[in-house]
């Protein structure tokens, strides 16, 4: 995930009852928060409000914008209880304290640089992190596993497209955000070397 997603902190919080319980790990930023759960990943934006045009004459009836979008990456047809965890804990924890209620607060919640899905298709484990800045994740397949397996859908999203430079581009409420090509490549005898591929777009 990248433009929308870049200015997230690069780490991932376990969710120790900071949010919803479906929830493994999550990161905050700016105008985002990006959950993850054992199905999915989403990513919640925060949309700037527009100053009215006629304060004073507001048209009645008008559905109110809405304040937040939310862009949900569905793993189709994925093992629906991967292991999830978090990989190469970083010094220091995350204190939340939610509303006035201390029974909600929490604290000493440990925050990791990678979380792993761990055989979320067969012989396929799935990575987030950082990167430069972005938000990123690979796909690693084991030998002898069908990358072909892979199959992500996206819900939350009114448009998607292949861009020239093979980045798909989603179109929300929030703006476009936009997913780089994908680099793939094989470990053979210490080398690597790439391997074509990219981006399909397929009927859901």
């Amino acid at each position: 995930l990248n433009e929308r997603s870049a200015r997230l902190p690069l780490h991932f919080e376990a969710n120790q009852g900071q949010t919803d319980p479906r929830v493994t790990f999550l990161t905050r930023g700016g105008r985002h928060v990006f959950f993850l759960t054992p199905t999915e990943a989403v990513l919640v934006v925060a949309i700037p409000k527009e100053p009215a045009k006629d304060a004073l004459h507001p048209v009645r009836g008008q559905p109110a914008r809405p304040d937040r979008a939310a862009l949900r990456m569905v793993f189709a047809g994925a093992n629906p209880t991967p292991r999830v965890v978090g990989l190469q804990k970083l010094p220091g924890t995350v204190n939340a304290f939610i509303g006035n209620d201390p029974t909600r607060w929490r604290t000493q919640v440990p925050a990791y640089a990678r979380v792993r899905y761990e055989d979320l298709y067969p012989g396929i484990d799935l990575i987030f992190y950082g990167n430069q800045g972005h938000l990123e994740y690979d796909f690693v397949v084991r030998p002898g596993a069908d990358p072909n397996r892979i199959v992500l859908g996206f819900q939350g999203a009114h448009r998607l497209a292949v861009n020239d430079q093979g980045d798909l581009v989603l179109h929300t409420a929030a703006g476009e955000i936009r997913q780089r090509k994908p680099v793939i490549y094989q470990a053979i005898d210490g080398v690597r070397t790439e391997i074509p591929g990219g981006y399909v777009l397929t009927a859901a």
